[in-house]
């Protein structure tokens, strides 16, 4: 139903993964597609966000930008626009940009973990352990078992000189995690 935008993003999606496959004008077509949807349903945020993961996959950045800029200009608290943005502040190594907008997707979204985790991993790959500590943990209270978490925050405290507190996490992943190197 060439009127009914699901389509046309169904078509994409198809097309799309035949682009990740390098067939031959899979790229354009999934395009199209996703621009006609967009013609159809000019409301709804997550088409924009689709296209920008389509320019992003061809490594058109700047494109990519753009589309998740009217991504979240039709809803500005798209907690998956947002991470989408850090994504892309990481691509193009800008740290300090990728972590607002890791701070803003942890404000959309507070309940979210991994979220949580991703703010803490920024900060201690920018030398702020400090700040990575306070994320990290909250990523701990809302997933006590989070071991990628525990991990960092042991690292994080390492950094800030709390051996005792990264003892304790260290002795902790172990022991939950006896097969884990």
């Amino acid at each position: 139903n060439n009127k009914d935008y699901r389509s046309q993003l169904a078509l994409g999606r198809v097309y799309e993964f035949l682009s990740s496959l390098n067939v031959e004008g899979a790229y354009e077509s999934a395009k199209a597609s996703y621009q006609s949807s967009a013609a159809l349903n000019p409301t709804n945020p997550t088409i924009p966000l689709i296209l920008a993961r389509l320019e992003s996959s061809k490594n058109n950045l700047v494109l990519a930008q753009e589309q998740v800029s009217k991504s979240l200009t039709l809803k500005p608290n798209y907690t998956d626009a947002i991470l989408f943005v850090v994504q892309l502040n990481v691509a193009n190594n800008d740290l300090p940009k990728a972590i607002e907008a890791a701070i803003a997707a942890a404000q959309t979204a507070p309940g979210v973990a991994p979220i949580w985790f991703q703010l803490g991993l920024l900060y201690y790959a920018s030398g702020d352990a400090a700040k990575a500590i306070q994320a990290l943990e909250q990523a701990i209270r809302i997933v006590p078992e989070y071991a990628n978490a525990k991990y960092f925050l042991g690292l994080s405290y390492n950094a800030q000189n709390r051996m005792p507190d990264a003892i304790l996490v260290f002795e902790d992943l172990a022991r939950t995690n006896p097969d884990n190197a």
